[in-house]
């Protein structure tokens, strides 16, 4: 509710908008107990990366009149990175989660930090990765605790590091009628498509920009996902997935990231597009792999 609240207000800059969060930050840092990195606080991390944009997708830049606008101030994987009245915890539910990944932070010195959130494996062939595991993608990981994230080697720092599953889905275009409480009038910019697994059953769904194929200039598109979490969803109207295939059941609800991986990236560097809901069986049987990911 805070950050709807927030992002609904406009900044004289665009640039200072974390500043502008500080109060905001204050108050949820002291009540968490948690540490922020651009905007988004580090013990609640997988629940808060799961935030929806309400407006238009549009990412944050200066634009100064008479110049081209700059490039994007934040991370894409940060509310703060787009330029919407944002919105979480109303499209999906993440009261009660489990995380299903690693996290790293990463400053501009290429040091990382293993960040203060806890993954619950829950078979034995997604054990947490050793030290010797990681090295290959960070050379250089200090201890948390010896770092401070208000330092100015860690202020700013903005590629969010992850050792997750990824696996690809479809988007066919299909749209997705979440509820029939009117979910739908909340993302009047966005629409919810049906992602697909490979019988062309809907598996789950994700907002996205009204012309997200369009603009790819496509009818259909195969994309990568990668797993922050999953919801133990106990009551809920809203359908994310077909339940005449896919069955409600505990911890069935995988919350995932789509990424995207333009050709100006560098190695293991992704986009964040949106998030959505998959029923656990689609990801199973769509067989997702470890993956390393920076999210920039």
């Amino acid at each position: 509710m805070a950050l709807s609240y927030y992002t609904h207000r406009n900044v004289s800059y665009p640039s200072d908008i974390l500043k502008a969060f500080e109060g905001v930050k204050a108050v949820l840092s002291d009540a968490f107990k948690t540490d922020f990195w651009q905007g988004i606080p580090e013990k609640i991390l997988a629940q808060a990366l799961c935030w929806q944009l309400k407006g238009s997708f549009y990412r944050r830049r200066n634009r100064p009149v008479g110049q081209p606008p700059s490039k994007p101030l934040f991370p894409s994987w940060t509310w703060a990175g787009w330029d919407s009245q944002v919105d979480l915890n109303t499209y999906i539910v993440t009261k009660a989660y489990r995380v299903d990944g690693e996290w790293f932070i990463v400053n501009d010195k290429s040091v990382a930090t293993r960040l203060d959130v806890h993954p619950h494996w829950i078979s034995a062939q997604s054990q947490r990765p050793s030290s010797s595991v990681i090295r290959p993608f960070l050379p250089c990981i200090v201890p948390r605790n010896e770092i401070d994230a208000k330092s100015e080697d860690w202020r700013d720092a903005r590629t969010l590091a992850c050792w997750t599953t990824r696996a690809s889905l479809v988007l066919d275009g299909s749209i997705h009628q979440l509820s029939t409480i009117g979910h739908e009038r909340l993302y009047r910019e966005s629409t919810n498509f049906a992602i697909k697994d490979a019988y062309g059953v809907t598996a789950g769904c994700i907002l996205l920009p009204k012309t997200f194929l369009e603009d790819f200039g496509v009818n259909s598109l195969r994309c990568e996902f990668i797993l922050i979490s999953r919801s133990l969803v106990t009551e809920t109207k809203m359908s994310y997935f077909d339940e005449s295939v896919y069955k409600s059941k505990d911890w069935c609800y995988l919350n995932v990231m789509l990424i995207s991986r333009p050709s100006h990236l560098d190695e293991y560097e992704a986009l964040r597009v949106g998030v959505g809901v998959v029923h656990q069986d689609a990801w199973v049987a769509a067989k997702p792999e470890t993956d390393f990911v920076k999210l920039v």
